[in-house]
């Protein structure tokens, strides 16, 4: 053992330490993978419109609504394949192996109960009611309505959908036509966990092959991409812990510690290079020690950044800003343990590491260009920047289900087809709600039912309502004793019904209260001007026939998914402002300068102007995803403008020749960081899910951005204040040997 130094041997424990833990922390670390959630319920807990939702069910019977709805092409309500698809759902088994119990019914079947339930209706009338719901525009294709069994799993039953097709009724998958609640769930749950696998590990694979040409060594790679995995076990080990499970917003954390963690370990390495090249006697140790300042600095700013989502009321935005953070910590404390441990062992810095004469040459050009055209530089890009946050409040942002899908997966053509051979299928649910102390008070809440009805539809003549009216067929309006006696033979004849309606989850079980489900077109316009014009039709209608005790609440998806998407630019706005305080702050306390700190502002700004000023200029949709994808670009940022402004701060000479070393010394690491990072990200574009789309390119493009920011526009606005933003602190090698 003679010759193992005490840094060997701290290496050799902490890397043992490592290994011993995997077997525990693996398991840990995959579980999020495997189990997601995406209940949108659960997005904003605590407002008025989940509370209107989660209200609907102790109102109205909560079998109200199927949570599968199926068809195919020559579906028709004589079609005999309904009748074998359904008998097929009665010997279906539980994956226990027991009975399952599924709740089928058919277009037909709800029409036949239609008329046995109202007699009054002949079967002809119930179609053209119901055409447009459960009855497409031809009159013939129909659907089937399925409930599983509430002990089934999401994926489960829609498996079971398909496979009961194919042997009842020798369809194809392909054949099938599904939507629904469950549907729209299991799309989600798929498209989280599809975009970990294969997207994820082909990202990993790109960012391998940069990473070895930015630093053309595989085992430099390797030990890079150990460290980088490792801190992302960490942080999903610490998510299982904490009991949170994987959304569709937190597949991007995974990424955010990534990448966070490559550059982290870029910039160390190019310290270790620095340190070998000056001879230092322990380059390992003085690598560290001369990265950790620029190092603690990033991130406290990134994780100001992350935390400031917390002002959010989203709450898996305010998750994903607290688990971030998390992550962020272990991750970076991982990379530093890890990194430097396999560097010791493998006696790296005895290696022969390559110049980068190259690098030094264009970093030569680059000052000198800057030099002579800093001032124009910095105007264009001050410009360029106003006129871009000119279009930050043009943004678009969608709050929507099914934007998140490209246009050829399976939901967006089967939603496709249900709009084409049924009818619309964006839901708005109204509760219309009146006192009911006798008979009479129960029929004039249905007739202004009827009427709120009817306005809707003419209002908008694509729109289809159900309501518990359909069941209905309303006396003809007579006067006198034979009109008297009329009204009373139907309002007994109404109460007799009332419940059926109850049980089918239109009437409330006090019976004061029915509920209409507008069906709307996906490809109608602002949900919020939308919901506008529908709460003024209904209250335009409720003053017309005077019915001044009356009220009414629109709720839903649609009022939820407004909700969210205004709350969405609420937090966006509430949290770039505190960032761009609390960052500015860090920044002076990090770089120990208040001049340099109001420098690296507009630097560290820049991509998000850029990015999300571009996207607000051409009028381009953002969502949830992107717009996390700020607090990314903001840490990889301040990481690369802390590594420039500390290297810039330790050189004992002239503002225009230490901003020159800066950049000789810290162009590489950046341009590897950026490359590495947004090579890997563009994957996600091939991605069918859109929001993880939307992510790889606007991250990408931010990096791009960052990249001018950091290595033109700093080192312009440096040369052009010079020393009076400069703190003479230097922290060289030699010093740090000391």
């Amino acid at each position: 053992m003679k010759g193992i130094t005490r840094e060997q041997w701290l290496a050799g424990i902490i890397l043992a330490c490592s290994l011993a833990i995997q077997p525990w922390l693996t398991p840990l670390a995959l579980k999020p993978l495997f189990s997601p959630s995406n209940s949108i319920l659960n997005w904003l807990p605590d407002a008025e419109e989940t509370r209107q939702l989660r209200e609907l069910d102790r109102t109205f019977l909560s079998e109200r609504q199927p949570q599968i709805v199926c068809s195919w092409e020559g579906c028709t309500l004589d079609d005999p394949r309904v009748e074998l698809f359904m008998q097929g759902f009665q010997s279906s088994k539980a994956p226990d192996g027991s009975k399952a119990d599924w709740h089928v019914v058919s277009g037909k079947q709800i029409l036949e109960q239609m008329t046995q339930d109202a007699p009054e209706l002949s079967y002809e009338q119930s179609r053209r009611r119901m055409q447009g719901y459960l009855v497409g525009r031809d009159g013939e294709t129909s659907v089937i309505m399925l409930t599983p069994p509430a002990t089934m799993a999401v994926a489960e039953s829609i498996r079971t959908t398909y496979q009961v097709a194919q042997e009842c009724c020798q369809l194809e998958k392909s054949d099938v036509r599904l939507t629904g609640g469950y549907v729209n769930q299991h799309a989600l749950d798929r498209e989280t966990f599809g975009v970990f696998f294969p997207f994820s590990v082909l990202a990993g694979l790109v960012t391998l092959v940069v990473t070895w040409v930015c630093l053309r060594s595989l085992l430099l790679v390797g030990q890079l991409m150990i460290a980088a995995a490792g801190g992302v076990g960490y942080g999903l080990a610490a998510m299982t812990l904490g009991n949170v499970t994987m959304s569709a917003l937190h597949t991007m954390l995974p990424a955010l510690w990534f990448i966070l963690s490559i550059s982290a370990g870029t910039h160390l390495l190019n310290y270790l290079r620095e340190s070998v090249a000056q001879g230092a006697h322990r380059p390992v140790a003085t690598a560290v020690r001369l990265s950790l300042r620029p190092c603690i600095s990033a991130v406290a700013t990134t994780a100001v950044g992350l935390l400031s989502l917390g002002v959010s009321q989203l709450l898996p935005v305010r998750e994903f800003g607290l688990w971030a953070t998390v992550g962020l910590l272990l991750s970076t404390l991982n990379m530093y343990l890890i990194l430097p441990a396999l560097l010791v062992v493998l006696r790296a810095p005895k290696w022969k590491w390559t110049s980068h004469t190259r690098m030094d040459s264009a970093a030569e050009k680059l000052w000198k260009q800057l030099t002579h055209w800093k001032t124009t530089v910095v105007s264009i890009l001050v410009l360029g920047s106003v006129v871009l946050m000119c279009g930050l409040p043009r943004l678009r942002l969608v709050a929507g289900f099914y934007p998140l899908f490209d246009e050829s997966t399976t939901i967006r053509q089967d939603l496709a087809w249900f709009e084409q051979n049924i009818g619309p299928q964006q839901g708005v649910l109204a509760t219309l709600r009146t006192p009911v102390e006798s008979n009479k008070d129960l029929a004039e809440l249905f007739k202004l039912c009827a009427h709120v009805q009817a306005a809707i539809e003419r209002d908008n003549s694509s729109s289809k309502c159900l309501s518990p009216t359909q069941w209905i067929e309303f006396p003809p309006e007579r006067s006198g004793l034979a009109g008297v006696i009329a009204r009373s033979a139907f309002q007994a004849k109404l109460a007799s019904k009332s419940d059926m309606l109850i049980q089918s989850g239109m009437l409330s079980v006090d019976r004061s209260t029915v509920l209409l489900n507008i069906q709307l077109p996906t490809h109608l316009g602002e949900e919020d001007l939308l919901l506008t014009r529908l709460a003024g039709v209904i209250h335009q209608e409720i003053q017309r026939r005077q019915a001044n005790q009356a009220t009414f609440e629109l709720t839903g998806l649609i009022p939820l998914r407004n909700a969210i998407r205004k709350e969405l630019k609420r937090s966006l706005a509430a949290s770039l402002l505190i960032t761009g305080v609390l960052v500015a702050v860090a920044m002076w306390i990090g770089l120990g300068s208040l001049g340099l700190a109001a420098v690296s502002i507009l630097p560290n700004a820049f991509p998000t102007v850029f990015a999300f000023g571009v996207m607000g200029w051409a009028k381009l949709p953002i969502d949830l995803g992107s717009m996390m994808t700020a607090s990314i670009a903001l840490g990889i940022a301040v990481d690369d403008t802390l590594h420039f402004l500390v290297a810039y701060q330790r050189q004992r000479l002239p503002v225009a020749e230490a901003v020159h070393q800066a950049i000789k010394l810290t162009l590489f690491p950046i341009l590897c960081t950026s490359l590495i990072c947004g090579a890997g990200m563009l994957v996600f574009l091939a991605c069918d899910f859109v929001a993880a789309a939307r992510f790889g390119a606007l991250l990408s493009a931010m990096l791009a951005a960052a990249l001018i920011g950091d290595l033109i526009l700093l080192p312009a606005l440096l040369l052009l204040t010079g020393g009076r933003a400069r703190n003479h602190t230097p922290t060289g090698i030699q010093n740090s040997e000391a």
